[in-house]
């Protein structure tokens, strides 16, 4: 995925406790045990994602430009992880 391809105005932290059609349901296409999650999976909502996981229940959802596959990311901290990739990716 490249910055070109995010819709950087609707990326946002997604909380596992509260929205649970983005919650992990199936892998299809990944690795996961009971410490990480990484690749391609079925959330609970039906979607197919790719989702890089390490057990918070606060992931960054990086949503696509028309028809690409949303991910969801694990960062240490995701509002300033938010922050820093809207202001360096905005305009492009």
């Amino acid at each position: 995925m490249n910055a070109t391809s995010v819709d950087v105005e609707h990326i946002r932290v997604v909380d596992f406790g509260a929205e649970t059609d983005w919650q992990p349901a199936a892998r299809t296409n990944g690795f996961a045990n009971a410490h990480y999650q990484s690749g391609w999976f079925r959330v609970a909502s039906g979607k197919t994602i790719r989702i890089y996981h390490a057990g918070n229940r606060r992931l960054v959802l990086l949503p696509p430009k028309g028809d690409g596959t949303a991910v969801l990311f694990e960062a240490r901290d995701p509002e300033k992880f938010v922050d820093e990739v809207r202001q360096k990716w905005s305009g492009r």
